[in-house]
Formats: C-alpha cells, structure tokens, sequence
C-alpha cells in the first residue's frame, strides 16, 4: 500500500477525527474526498445541517483538481495535523486495527506518554455467556493470547504499552478459554465486527431490557462505520470466536 492508503485507512478507522480544529478538519475531508472520489457530485447538505454543509463546500471547492495531488496534499496535512503511523500493536490483547485507529492521530504538542489502560479488572466469560455469543471465525495469522490465572492475566494489562492518544479508565476485561481477550472497539468498532455487534453479549453485568440501545451512537459516522458509545468496549476471543461487550468508566 502507499502511505496515502495507509494515512487515508487511519483517517477512516479513527471516524475522521484527527486532532484538529473545524476548519482543518474540514479541509482534511475535502482532500480526503477528491482524492478517493474526484470532483464534488450528490446533493447538498440541508441548510440546517451546518457542519456537513461546510465539508460539502470545502470539498465542492477543489473541483478539478488532479486525484494524485489531492492525495499528496492530503498526506501532507495529515503529517502536519499529527499523524503518526503506530504500527501493528505492540501487544496480542488490542487489535492491530484498534490500536492504528486510536494511535494515529495524536496532538503534535503532546510529547508525554501514558499506559493505555489503568486499573483493569478481569471478568470471567461462563458457559451461559458463551451459548449467548455470536461467534466470529479466528484469522489464521492472529497470535493467541497465552492461557493463564487471574494473576498472570492482570499482570500483563498492569504493564501495558504507553501512548499519547488512547487511555481506558478501569476497564472490565472478560478472559474468555482461560486467555485474555482481545480489544476490537474502543469509540469505535473493527469493520469485521459490525455484522455482529448487534447480537453481542454484554458480560460485565446482568443482561437488562434495553441495555443494546445503548450499543452505539445515534449519529451513524461519516463512513457507515459503528461507533460505540461511551464506556463501553468490545471484546474477541481469538481461541472460540466469541465476541463480548464490556464497560470501563469514563
């Protein structure tokens, strides 16, 4: 892939949101579209839907140029707006896609590092759990978390890697086949997820009516992806399948 392709899936992946103010952000989008989708075309926004307006007509205002400089530009923006490539995840209990998403854009003044998650606290997966689960098929390439106790498990996420973009206050953690599981949504979702992210069990607390509307946010993200709302994380078990919602405070 060329770095366009790989800054534009981070811009995607992080629903847009590089640290930025409007007027950046909105010009970011505007490259972002002419490069992927050329000149400006569809109706515009409504009157009364301000901030999709103004990305219309800052993207309307590069009609005609060249697909190869508006993604030359758009690389440059976003190295100067903050974007850094992290990587893969340095650790097998976040996912690569997760850990791009939430590390990619960070605020270039920012120098100080945290450890992404404090204060965790393991939740044990049941068998009940396990029926109740949608299940997902294991990529063949994905690393196993090891199995382990309880003291084994939390002592790997009480030493976790540190970053500027990404802190989890107190997340309750599910150990699904003795293994930690792995983080796929995070104020955001894993695209492989999404098919079943409205079937997923929720195993930090007792099942109550109505607790999945509260899965994701109202406003759908600019690119159909599901965000998740806020203290809630999404979890898989790369061992059985399963896939599990958890919470952590905010």
């Amino acid at each position: 892939m060329t770095e366009f392709d790989h800054i534009a899936e981070a811009y995607r992946a992080s629903q847009g949101g590089p640290i930025a103010d409007q007027k950046q952000q909105r010009k970011l989008y505007a490259l972002y579209k002419q490069a992927t989708a050329g000149d400006a075309k569809g109706r515009q926004p409504g009157f009364f839907n301000f901030e999709d307006q103004s990305k219309f007509q800052a993207w309307k205002k590069l009609t005609g140029m060249p697909r190869d400089e508006a993604r030359h530009r758009f690389v440059q923006l976003a190295h100067r707006l903050g974007y850094r490539d992290p990587g893969d995840s340095p650790v097998d209990w976040i996912s690569d896609q997760t850990w791009r998403r939430e590390e990619s854009w960070v605020n270039p003044e920012l120098q100080q590092r945290f450890p992404c998650v404090t204060a965790p606290q393991l939740t044990r997966v049941s068998d009940d759990h396990r029926q109740l689960a949608p299940t997902l098929a294991s990529p063949d390439d994905e690393p196993l978390a090891p199995e382990g106790d309880d003291r084994e498990h939390l002592q790997q996420l009480e030493d976790p890697p540190d970053t500027r973009a990404f802190q989890i206050q107190a997340p309750q953690w599910p150990v699904c086949c003795r293994r930690l599981t792995v983080l796929v949504g995070y104020r955001g979702v894993d695209r492989e997820f999404e098919d079943v992210v409205d079937r997923v069990y929720r195993v930090d607390e007792q099942e109550s009516e109505g607790w999945k509307d509260l899965l994701t946010t109202e406003e759908p993200s600019p690119y159909g992806e599901k965000t998740l709302r806020d203290g809630l994380l999404l979890f898989y078990c790369r061992n059985c399948g399963g896939v599990y919602l958890s919470s952590h405070q905010v």
